[in-house]
């Protein structure tokens, strides 16, 4: 959690980098929220970050400036960007002109059993 890695950075570091060098990718969930900064971006060893739903869901210029702003400053540090929440054909727009790598929310799919996604995956990878 956020609070583990403020109460305990050196920590947090080894663990994060141990898991890196096992080969897990690493990203920052929610990013822009709660108790992310900048300098998480700069110390730990991630491979993107998730822009929080909640600048998604905001249709305003405020908060599509900010998604402009954490996907350049992302891929500037050669990091990729994956959005949450994305329920609506016009958000999916947005960010495809804004170059997001990745997108995930309702638009695409609800929330179900992985035993249902392994079905879901064999469907489509059988061509049925």
């Amino acid at each position: 959690t956020e609070t583990s890695y403020i109460e305990k950075p050196e920590e947090t570091m080894h663990v994060l980098q141990t898991l890196k060098d096992g080969g897990l990718h690493l990203w920052l969930d929610d990013f822009g929220t709660g108790h992310s900064s900048l300098t998480h971006l700069q110390r730990f060893p991630v491979e993107g970050i998730k822009i929080s739903g909640k600048f998604v869901k905001s249709d305003d210029d405020r908060s599509r400036a900010i998604i402009r702003m954490l996907i350049a400053l992302a891929h500037d540090l050669k990091m990729n960007v994956t959005a949450e929440e994305i329920e609506t054909t016009t958000q999916l727009e947005f960010l495809r002109d804004c170059e997001c790598d990745f997108v995930q929310g309702f638009l695409f799919s609800k929330p179900m059993p992985v035993d249902e996604v392994h079905a879901t995956l064999a469907r489509f990878s059988s061509g049925a």
